[in-house]
């Protein structure tokens, strides 16, 4: 069955149109939104397990008697293996890392260790940071960069 046609039809109209244009702009903006969020909360989460597990090697790897006594990286960024002796620890993509730890050996005395650990992912807003005196956290903070 086919549809009459009408000569007074011709199409869409100018505010047809413009609605129509302006719903799509809406629609994509809040899309565009929600999808700039998810993107900074997954570059968030791979700096939080980078973060971990360079806590969990810097504490195994620096508890050996024979560890220096000076371990210090600026701002290494990642893809890649952080140097000895966390050699063992590879960084994602984008994630930016700073270690400063230090031990100070006295004599008959037990050694003073300080370290600060300072993880984010240039792409997220999370920073990550730890300082610990002799095994005890004494600061731990997550920032918004």
């Amino acid at each position: 069955m086919a549809i009459p046609f009408h000569e007074d039809s011709r199409g869409f109209s100018l505010i047809e149109l413009a609605v129509t244009l302006a719903l799509l702009g809406i629609l994509s903006a809040v899309a565009l939104s929600g999808y700039r969020d998810w993107q900074e909360r997954a570059a968030d989460a791979v700096a939080e397990a980078d973060y971990r597990s360079v806590k969990l090697g810097l504490s195994g790897a620096l508890l050996d008697e024979n560890s220096p006594t000076t371990v210090v990286m600026r701002r290494l960024l990642g893809p890649g293996p952080l140097p000895a002796p966390l050699q063992s620890i590879s960084l994602s993509q984008n994630v930016q890392v700073s270690i400063v730890y230090r031990k100070r050996i006295r004599r008959n005395q037990r050694p003073l260790t300080r370290t600060t650990i300072v993880v984010e992912n240039v792409e997220g807003g999370k920073r990550f940071r730890l300082v610990e005196v002799n095994g005890a956290v004494v600061e731990q903070q997550i920032d918004r960069a």
